[in-house]
């Protein structure tokens, strides 16, 4: 049970954290050259890559 509570609370942390990169402007840096005016990745990703 612990483990499963560490992952779930890891996961809304990098979630939280690549929402955070997409206010701040910074996503557009992590992604290749593709469409820049939708979200192409996703937060747990973003955040996965920033941290």
């Amino acid at each position: 049970i612990n483990l499963m509570l560490l992952i779930t609370l890891t996961t809304v942390l990098l979630i939280l954290v690549g929402k955070v990169i997409e206010l701040a402007g910074y996503a557009k840096r992590f992604q290749a050259n593709t469409v820049r005016n939708r979200r192409v990745l996703s937060y747990f990703y973003l955040g996965k890559r920033a941290l």
